[in-house]
C-alpha cells in the first residue's frame, strides 16, 4: 500500500483558490465535497461569497450544481449535523458526555454553520407567533401557529422548524431541542399560516435515573428556519420568532 502525503496538494488547492480570489471581481462560490481537511476547507470558504455543499457525489452531481447555479432548481436542503469552527469545539473522543458541548443541543459557542442552516434563492419572514393556550395543564396540548411570507421574487421551499427550550428543569437539558418541522412551498409575496401541536410527550426529558420526566415550568417555543442563534443569523436564515407557555 502506497501512502502519499496529502500536505503539497492541500497547499495547491489552496494556492489556487486564493489566485482566483484575487484575481477576479466576480462573486466566487465554492462547492465542498470529498475530503480535503475542515482547516483547508475552512481557508477556502472565507474567500468566497456562498457555498454549495455536495455531499456524496454521484455521477449526475454536475447536472445537479448546474440547475443551482443557473437557477433551474431551488436549494432547499437544511444541515443535520452542526459544523464546529476549530478542533477546539469537539470533545475528546473518549468523552462521551453528550452535555460537554456535543451537538447543538449542548454546543456552548456559536458553530461554524449550525444545525438546520440552510439557504435558497428565496427569503422567508416570520412573525405573529401565537400559543393558545399559555397555561396548560399536564395532560393538555398547546397549539403554536405562526405566519411565513416569501420576501423575494422567487418561489421557493422552506423548512420550517420547532424548537423548545426547557426553562425551568431540575436538571441539565438542551439549551434547545427541535421537534417537529414542516417543508413547505410559497410563491413570491405569498404569506401562508401554519401550525404545530406541541403534546406533553414533547415536553418530557431523562432525568439523572434514565427515566423520561414531565415537570411544570416556563418553555420557551421558537419557530423558525433554522437553529436558533445568533450564527443563523449572521449567516442571514430567517430571523426565528418565540413565545413562552407555562405547564401546570
Amino acid at each position: 500500500m502506497n501512502i502519499v502525503n496529502p500536505a503539497p496538494m492541500q497547499a495547491s488547492i489552496l494556492e489556487f483558490e486564493r489566485s482566483i480570489s484575487e484575481s477576479s471581481q466576480d462573486p466566487q462560490l465554492a462547492g465542498k465535497g470529498g475530503d480535503l481537511p475542515r482547516t483547508a476547507r475552512q481557508s477556502i470558504l472565507i474567500q468566497q461569497n456562498a457555498q454549495i455543499n455536495l455531499g456524496i457525489m454521484g455521477k449526475m452531481i454536475g447536472n445537479a450544481v448546474a440547475d443551482i447555479i443557473f437557477g433551474d432548481a431551488q436549494p432547499s436542503g437544511r444541515l443535520p449535523i452542526t459544523f464546529p469552527k476549530s478542533i477546539n469545539q469537539v470533545p475528546s473522543f473518549d468523552d462521551y458526555n453528550i452535555t460537554n458541548n456535543r451537538t447543538y443541543k449542548y454546543l456552548k459557542e456559536e458553530p461554524l454553520y449550525p444545525f438546520g442552516f440552510g439557504l435558497g434563492y428565496a427569503q422567508f419572514e416570520y412573525k405573529n407567533l401565537k400559543l393558545a393556550p399559555e397555561t396548560v395543564k399536564e395532560d393538555g396540548n398547546v397549539k403554536a401557529s405562526v405566519e411565513i411570507t416569501n420576501k423575494s421574487a422567487f418561489a421557493g421551499e422552506e423548512v420550517i422548524q420547532l424548537y423548545i427550550s426547557d426553562i425551568e428543569a431540575s436538571v441539565i437539558v438542551p439549551k434547545y431541542e427541535l421537534k417537529k418541522f414542516k417543508r413547505i412551498s410559497l410563491k413570491p409575496g405569498e404569506t401562508r399560516k401554519i401550525q404545530f401541536t406541541i403534546t406533553p410527550e414533547m415536553l418530557k426529558f431523562v432525568d439523572n435515573n434514565g427515566e423520561r420526566k414531565l415537570e411544570p415550568g416556563e418553555f420557551k417555543v421558537f419557530i423558525g428556519g433554522s437553529s436558533p442563534g445568533k450564527r443563523s443569523e449572521e449567516l442571514e436564515a430567517s430571523k426565528p420568532v418565540s413565545a413562552t407557555f407555562t405547564l401546570k
